[in-house]
């Protein structure tokens, strides 16, 4: 499993498609048993493009399984799969 951090290129993944971020700080509340990608993981993040109601340079907090990297993003001609082998470790930057 890959792990990220402040700093990572991602995306938001709304239901109006993805939206580029990048990740500002990830908190950590509570990992339930070591597993710090979907228990307790927030993950803020400042939006890059304005689209899918979401402006550009605004912050945004959402839990880790919402805000895939991009390495971990792969676009096909008719769809989009997303890995869910990362997780986000905790730091700021």
């Amino acid at each position: 499993m890959r792990s990220y951090g402040p700093g990572t290129k991602a995306y938001i993944d709304s239901f109006n498609g993805l939206v580029p971020c990048v990740v500002v700080a990830v908190n950590v509340d509570n990992p339930y048993n070591g597993d710090l990608r979907k228990y307790g993981t927030r993950v803020t993040v400042k939006v890059t493009r304005t689209g899918h109601g979401y402006q550009a340079g605004e912050l945004v907090e959402f839990s880790g399984d919402r805000v895939p990297p991009r390495e971990c993003v792969r676009r096909r001609r008719t769809n989009v799969t997303i890995s869910l082998d990362y997780q986000y470790v905790e730091g700021e930057a």
